[in-house]
């Protein structure tokens, strides 16, 4: 038996509204995690015999650690509780490089795909 999960980090794109500068001009956007690179991110290692998308709402802080990760029911195409349980402890474990705002928030979408063979 052969078990796909494929995850797709996707961020919010709003227009920016925050007041500080970064030193290369760019303005951080607290609704958006645009401009933040992942620095490590952990592999699922657990299996769920379920198909759908979960999309996960984090918020991540000036050191770039995940400090909230909750369901967003807009864009997942599944409730199932697994799913979502696995989604948002994946999310936990996400780490950014610092930024210049105590908080910014994104969104990381888990596909999930069970296959059999």
């Amino acid at each position: 038996m052969r078990i796909l999960i494929n995850v797709c980090v996707l961020f919010f794109l709003l227009p920016l509204m925050a007041s500080a500068q970064s030193s290369n001009g760019r303005v951080p956007n607290p609704n958006s995690l645009a401009g933040r690179t992942i620095l490590e991110s952990e592999p699922m290692l657990e299996v769920a015999k379920e198909n759908g998308k979960v999309v996960v709402a984090i918020c991540v802080n000036k050191e770039g650690k995940v400090v909230e990760a909750k369901y967003k029911a807009h864009g997942s195409t599944s409730d199932h509780p697994q799913l979502i349980r696995i989604a948002i402890a994946n999310a936990r474990k996400y780490r950014f490089d610092r930024g210049m705002l105590d908080r910014q928030c994104g969104s990381v979408t888990y596909d999930f795909k069970f296959a059999k063979e």
